[in-house]
């Protein structure tokens, strides 16, 4: 019994002596890793758009030395320093606003790194780097229409673009162009952003269009010339067209046969009953493929009417009751007397003895009936009767039609089937 007393003694005084022992010997360590810390900015700190960013670091290693200091701005690498001190200029003029990482390791000669990282925000304000607007134009003066095209010639990296182009017409693209209709000077303004600032450029006067008015003539591709008279403001042809051929040179096909022409599904044309000796006083009759051909029937800077140019002809004459105003004075027994009562072609048939109805001309249209061609049978209806013109707007498979009679005074709006023979009248761009 004493003596398992003893070793317990024993075993104990020696334990407490490993002890003393183990706490008192030095312990044998590695690598020190480097010390890093972002002195500049702080975390959470504010900071306006377009402001340059002096991130500031130390760095120190207590066992050796700090081969590389890195600058990360979210988490990509924008620069790296081995000598003190350490720091990286960010540039924040095209970075979004709100929140960014700013990250900077250090690392050294033995493999070891350390990091530190902050959160920074981006901010609007008066310190953002605003872009310089400034743009050019050609032409900068012409007749209407005017077709000028805008170059963007901004500085500070823009965004945005908006356009005022000063006939109440406005634009979002870079690069542009605008069609200016009407006579004046215009004033064109330039609004440029990079997403936090703006800058305006407003340049006064700097278009100017000119109404070149209504030429005396106006001649196609054929050669052939054609009067003209302003109603309102509008540029009329005070003829019927008869080109043989589109403005861009292609022949338009002549057909004589009636079953040939009612079944067509292209452009054609044929003079007012078949006989050429018509078409200088009543000019062609084309299908309503011609008219909507692409290559284009009217001359240059002409264009066949629209159900809209008819429309405001009409209200410039006084109304659709206001017919006779349009028709050509040359008409069978016309009170008006002198060359306009005449049997001779072109003129109309006699409306007035019965119906009261004569062509008065009031505004130089000359309208005169070169019949038409019906888009049923192909049947020709000689000149004298009836004139139907074609427009562009299309009702149904039918276009719609401007015509005058000679028993009426209206100006009717009717509507005939693409394979009718009508007048075509070119009005002015």
């Amino acid at each position: 019994m004493k003596k398992r007393n003893v070793e317990s003694i024993v075993f104990l005084v020696l334990l407490f002596i490993g002890i003393i022992a183990g706490c008192g010997k030095k312990e044998e360590t590695g690598n020190q890793l480097p010390k890093c810390h972002i002195t500049y900015p702080s975390d959470g700190q504010e900071i306006v758009k377009g402001e340059t960013v002096n991130i500031l670091a130390d760095a120190s290693d207590s066992d050796g030395s700090i081969t590389e200091v890195g600058f990360f701005i979210d988490n990509s690498k924008k620069g790296s320093f081995q000598d003190a001190p350490y720091h990286y200029n960010w540039e924040t003029g095209n970075d979004t606003l709100g929140h960014h990482s700013i990250k900077v390791i250090a690392s050294d000669n033995n493999g070891g790194n350390t990091q530190d990282e902050i959160s920074v925000v981006l901010i609007s304000g008066g310190g953002c780097i605003a872009p310089e607007a400034a743009f050019s134009a050609n032409p900068t003066e012409g007749e209407a229409p005017l077709t000028v095209a805008f170059t963007d010639m901004s500085t500070n990296n823009p965004i945005s673009w908006h356009w005022d182009f000063g006939d109440g017409s406005s634009g979002t693209q870079q690069n542009t162009t605008h069609i200016y209709n009407d006579e004046g000077n215009y004033t064109v303004q330039l609004i440029v952003s990079n997403g936090n600032c703006a800058d305006t450029l407003t340049v006064s006067g700097y278009i100017t269009v000119i109404n070149a008015g209504c030429p005396d003539t106006v001649t196609d591709i054929d050669g052939n010339k054609y009067a003209t008279t302003q109603i309102g403001s509008q540029c009329w042809m005070a003829e019927n067209l008869k080109t043989t051929k589109y403005k861009n040179g292609t022949a338009i096909p002549y057909v004589a046969g009636d079953d040939n022409w009612v079944s067509l599904t292209s452009g054609a044309y044929v003079w007012p009953d078949n006989n050429i000796s018509f078409k200088d006083s009543y000019g062609a009759l084309y299908n309503g493929y011609a008219v909507f051909d692409p290559n284009g029937l009217c001359p240059e800077g002409w264009h066949i009417p629209t159900s809209d140019d008819w429309d405001a002809l009409v209200t410039t004459i006084g109304g659709i009751y206001q017919g006779g105003k349009l028709k050509s004075c040359r008409q069978v027994n016309t009170p008006m007397g002198g060359d306009c009562n005449t049997n001779e072609h072109p003129r109309w048939e006699d409306g007035y003895t019965t119906w009261g109805y004569y062509g008065t001309d009031n505004y130089g249209f000359a309208g005169l009936p070169a019949g038409y061609r019906n888009y049923y049978t192909g049947v020709l209806y000689a000149p004298g009767n009836n004139e139907y013109w074609w427009s562009t707007k299309m009702v149904g498979d039918h276009v719609r039609t401007p015509a005058l009679n000679f028993s009426l005074n209206e100006f009717i709006l009717t509507t005939t089937g693409m394979t009718n023979g009508n007048s075509v009248r070119c009005i002015k761009d």
